[in-house]
C-alpha cells in the first residue's frame, strides 16, 4: 500500500518513510538507505516540523546502515 501511496503522491515524504521504516524493520538496509537517501534529495515544497522529523529520521538511517563504499 505504501508504494502505491509513493506512486501516487510522489512530492509526499511520509509514504517513503513508511516504505523506509519498514524496510529497517525487515532488515532490508541496503534498501532503507536507498528510501532514505530519496527522502534527503526531494525537494521540500512546504516546510513543516513533520517533514523535519522526517528527514532526521532518514540522516540517522543513512548514517547506520550506509556501507563505506556506498559514500
Amino acid at each position: 500500500h505504501y508504494i502505491n501511496a509513493e506512486a501516487m503522491c510522489p512530492n509526499r515524504f511520509r509514504p517513503l518513510f513508511y516504505l523506509m521504516k519498514l524496510s529497517e524493520e525487515n532488515k532490508d538496509f541496503p534498501k532503507a538507505v536507498r528510501y532514505a537517501e530519496e527522502i534527503l534529495c526531494k525537494q521540500i515544497k512546504i516546510p513543516s516540523t513533520e517533514v523535519d522529523q522526517i528527514r532526521r529520521e532518514a540522516e540517522k538511517i543513512v548514517e547506520a546502515y550506509r556501507l563505506p563504499q556506498d559514500s
